[in-house]
């Protein structure tokens, strides 16, 4: 068996190969390929009859035809007999995200294609009502997220998505943690924290992570109900005068 030098692109020869792969002699690789250089060997293309250095297996030239002959598959979940079939005998038992797991698929996916497929029922969303939208209008920016869903009954997502599309904030505007409050009266945060569970600010939501929101309204009531909780000297002033005169809550909200 005839060998011939292969010339790596450094130009130093390298090991001597047999000839009689594919077509016959292995020619200088080009640097940049896929195939390792000591592999390709020289190939005719099945589409423009061009030849080109490739693998053993490689069929079209990387110039144009491999391109042009590449078939895109723009499902991006593939959904086979057998998976069907799984999804028909096994959707009961495992459910939507089971079935995802074993599949590698979101849970989404699998309830679209079970409902198509007549195993389970679709997915019908509630529509919203003019009622929840003024709702939404009225406490976006005043109520936490996670409060206006417990109320509307909806989920956390379908809220925050709601939110988005009546481009509405969902920062809270107004409501004081204990550590700004607790600057505003002039006391340590865990005084504040003892006011709030003797509930001397009525019923305090709580925003994302559990972070207290006492509102405006919830300062004015405790201040007229508890004047001796605190002391007037220590108070900051301008917040104070702020709060009293009923200005834009949070407009001149002293930030720690």
């Amino acid at each position: 068996m005839s060998t011939s030098t292969v010339v790596n692109p450094s130009g130093r020869p390298a090991a001597p190969r047999p000839e009689g792969r594919s077509t016959g002699a292995v020619v200088p690789p080009v640097p940049g390929r896929r195939v390792p250089p000591e592999r390709a060997v020289e190939r005719t293309c099945i589409d423009c009859g061009d030849t080109f250095l490739g693998g053993a297996k490689a069929r079209l030239c990387p110039k144009r035809c491999r391109q042009k002959n590449v078939r895109f598959n723009s499902r991006k979940y593939d959904w086979t007999p057998e998976r069907d079939e799984m999804i028909r005998s096994q959707y009961a038992h495992l459910g939507a995200k089971g079935m995802g797991a074993k599949f590698g698929y979101p849970a989404w996916q699998v309830q679209r294609r079970a409902a198509e497929l007549g195993v389970a029922r679709p997915s019908t969303a509630r529509p919203w009502t003019p009622e929840e939208e003024a709702f939404l209008e009225e406490y976006a920016g005043v109520r936490a997220t996670e409060s206006l869903a417990r109320h509307l009954r909806r989920s956390l997502v379908s809220t925050a998505l709601k939110m988005a599309r009546m481009k509405l904030s969902r920062a809270v505007r107004e409501g004081h943690n204990s550590a700004t409050l607790a600057a505003c009266f002039g006391v340590s945060a865990m005084t504040v924290l003892v006011w709030v569970s003797k509930g001397l600010f009525g019923k305090v939501e709580r925003g994302p992570r559990g972070r207290l929101m006492i509102t405006d309204a919830q300062i004015l009531a405790f201040v007229r109900d508890n004047p001796r909780a605190f002391q007037l000297a220590r108070v900051d002033q301008t917040w104070f005068l702020d709060l009293l005169f009923n200005r834009e809550a949070g407009a001149r909200r002293k930030r720690q």
